[in-house]
């Protein structure tokens, strides 16, 4: 079973993200507030630690001396102190309240996982592509300068 953390893919990303954040490490000083946004599979549903992905990406920045804090109105998770997400089980893209979210916690950045739902519950792609861009341009309506880190499924 592979882990999150040792799909290419996430490393390119992660790679970015810290270069795309941070520059060079030495820059790092105040602690940049990420979002972890969107279902169940945000919220941890099912994992060995009830963190999903959140527990493994804690632990890449943690291990890279990056200054960060998960913000979110949920907790949900063990084996790891930031908890904070909001991961919402069965939601859709378009059930999301992002301007809400990120009122009560401003961030930096997002990591948003979404659209498994809204193709289980038989939602065409076109209309779930709808549905995310509509999600991004709220976000980006919130904070225009928000990086946002859309996962694959």
């Amino acid at each position: 079973m592979r882990t999150f953390y040792s799909c290419p893919s996430f490393r390119a990303v992660f790679a970015l993200l810290l270069f795309t954040l941070f520059g060079t490490m030495a820059a790092v000083q105040a602690q940049t507030r990420m979002m972890p946004l969107g279902n169940s599979i945000t919220e941890g549903t099912g994992s060995s630690h009830d963190g999903g992905y959140r527990h493994d990406l804690y632990f890449l920045l943690q291990n890279a001396n990056i200054a960060f804090d998960f913000v979110g109105s949920l907790q949900y998770g063990t084996g790891f102190p930031d908890i904070d997400h909001e991961g919402h089980p069965g939601f859709l893209a378009d059930q999301l309240a992002v301007p809400t979210y990120l009122a009560n916690n401003p961030a930096e950045v997002i990591f948003l996982e979404v659209g498994t739902n809204d193709i289980s519950y038989g939602e065409s792609a076109t209309q779930v592509r709808d549905d995310i861009e509509r999600l991004i341009d709220d976000i980006y309506n919130v904070n225009p300068g928000i990086a946002i880190y859309l996962s694959t499924i």
